[in-house]
């Protein structure tokens, strides 16, 4: 999932470099709007695991690519918003790993 997503925003950032905004409706952005649907659709299945931080993390980090969605405002503010909840959950993984 996460490469494959990956691969979609590397294929937006060579459109974008000549490109107008994308429409909503436009594919690309409707797959990179289902790849996030994935991520968190796999989270929704396993809300209460002992993985639950490192889903949470993976969910939180894999929407950063989403920042080519209209609406989403200003790029960078969007992908630093998401790149805080990823590092948050991240954080959250390392406390329940210290001492071991």
């Amino acid at each position: 999932m996460f490469i494959e997503a990956f691969l979609i925003q590397r294929e937006i950032l060579t459109i974008v470099d000549t490109a107008k905004e994308p429409a909503q409706t436009s594919s690309i952005v409707q797959e990179i709007t289902q790849k996030g649907q994935d991520v968190a659709a796999v989270l929704s299945k396993h809300p209460k695991t002992a993985q639950e931080n490192q889903l949470q993390m993976g969910a939180a980090g894999i929407n950063i690519i989403g920042w080519v969605i209209p609406g989403t405002g200003v790029p960078a503010d969007f992908i630093a918003m998401m790149e805080e909840s990823a590092e948050y959950y991240g954080n959250q993984v390392l406390k329940g790993f210290k001492g071991q």
